[in-house]
């Protein structure tokens, strides 16, 4: 991802690395309104890790806006070898959120 990339919420050029979280996972951050995003790490960095909540467990799973990749919140690859998803990866209920800086990541 580029430096200073737009943020899809607030239509700013904000968006700057912050620091790896977990390692292996680029966490960028929009100085206009906090808004965290993931780059993926399977397809070089051209995708967001959207995070999604759903109803089974864990609740979170992030996935890849360009490749499709999946993990759930304890970064556990959920990606199914075939690109078919199993109803126990999505679960009932699939609902976007949106994730915001902690007070700590404003160094």
């Amino acid at each position: 991802m580029a430096v200073g990339a737009l943020c899809e919420r607030c239509r700013t050029r904000s968006v700057v690395f912050a620091r790896e979280d977990p390692p292996g996972m680029r966490l960028y951050r929009c100085g206009g309104c906090g808004e965290i995003k993931r780059a993926c790490p399977r397809c070089q960095q051209r995708g967001w890790l959207r995070h999604y909540l759903v109803d089974a467990t864990p609740p979170s799973r992030y996935v890849c806006d360009h490749c499709m990749a999946t993990w759930d919140s304890s970064w556990r690859s959920m990606t199914p070898e075939q690109g078919v998803w199993p109803a126990e990866v999505w679960g009932e209920r699939l609902r976007a959120v949106v994730d915001y800086e902690f007070p700590r990541d404003r160094d």
